[in-house]
Order: structure tokens, then sequence, then C-alpha cells
């Protein structure tokens, strides 16, 4: 598997571990001794790249994936079943962020607002998008002039939620070629630090 254009996160109902893979489509389980394939219904086919995240509030885990056939498609998964809730604008006006599968999408579940947040570059001159899942659609998160402003653009972005600092972490690599962490609390980012790391190009936190 290769990280840029997989994930895999902590399933907690089952306290297991979830990855999907690609090619053939199907998502494999880890319970801290082995690797199984987790049989479940309608699975999404053609991804060339994804992310995912678990909503406890919902009980599933949104994904968010890029096909072959260039669909922008979000699914959510309860353990057992597949539903696909947005392909591109179908259903009729279904709203999502607009990610590929170069763009570094990250998603994050922030316990004390109770919210999952996806964070998406923007264009080279534009800010990274902020958007939050409620479990049904997307809603772009209307960012807090408070704090030190929105990050710029930023490429391979990995965000994680830090119980000790009760925010996000959110990093990535600008157009200058730094690595930027951030935090966000739910409505407003602090920057952290800015450093260079030679040679590499995609993070994981």
């Amino acid at each position: 598997l290769r990280k840029k254009y997989h994930d895999m996160i902590h399933y907690p109902p089952a306290d297991i571990l979830l990855s999907f893979e690609i090619s053939p489509a199907r998502m494999w389980q880890y319970n801290g001794t082995n690797w199984s394939i987790r049989t479940a219904a309608g699975n999404p086919s053609k991804v060339i790249y994804y992310r995912m995240g678990y909503l406890p509030s919902a009980n599933h885990i949104v994904f968010a994936a890029v096909t072959d056939e260039t669909f922008l498609e979000t699914w959510t998964y309860n353990g057992s079943a597949w539903t696909l809730m947005c392909r591109k604008d179908d259903p009729s006006g279904c709203v999502q962020p607009f990610f590929t599968e170069s763009s570094g999408i990250s998603l994050s579940y922030d316990p004390e607002v109770q919210r999952m947040f996806a964070f998406i570059p923007g264009g080279y001159e534009d800010n990274i998008q902020t958007w939050r899942w409620t479990g049904t659609v997307w809603q772009t998160v209307t960012v807090s002039d408070a704090g030190d402003g929105i990050p710029g653009y930023l490429t391979s972005i990995a965000s994680v939620f830090s119980p000790t600092l009760k925010k996000t972490i959110v990093t990535g690599t600008n157009a200058a070629g730094l690595f930027e962490i951030w935090t966000f609390n739910g409505s407003s980012y602090r920057k952290i630090n800015n450093d260079y790391i030679s040679g590499r190009y995609f993070y994981d936190v």
C-alpha cells in the first residue's frame, strides 16, 4: 500500500484498524495480531485515492474518494454496509469539497466540538479549505478572524486531534517548501512553526 493513496484508521466499535485496498476494492481489518478481509455489501469501486475518518455521533466512517472516472465521491460505512452519499452532483444539489489524488486531503475528528473536519489545499495563491461533515452532508467552515488567520497553500496535508492541546494539529508543505504546523480549534487557526525537512514531501501525523 502506498501511503499517498491509502489511509488507515482506528474503528472504535470493533477496536480494530481498517484500511481500504484499491485493487481489488475491499476493506481490510487488523485486530492487533492478524490481517483479514472485512466483508461488506456494496463497497466503492474504481477508487484511486481516498481518506477516511470515524464520526462517533453517527457511528460511521466517512470515506472521501476520487475515482478513475474523475468523480468525487463521499461514502459512509457502518461496519457492515456502504452507502453512497454524494457523487459529483448526484443526488441533485449535493455539495462536497473539491479534492484530487494529488491534493492531500486530510480528515480528523475533534471531540471537543464533536465535528469531523476536512482540510484541503487551495490553489497556489489561495488558503487551504476547511470543511465539516455533519453525518449526512458537507458544509464549509467560516474561519474566525481570531488567531493567526488561515493557512495559505499547503500540500500533503495531515491532521490529528491532540488530547493534550485539545485542538487539531494540521501540517503540510507550503509553496516555498517549508513544513508548516498549525492548530485548529474548530473555528480558528494558530500557527506553530515553519521548518524545512529536506527531501520529504509526504507526511502524516
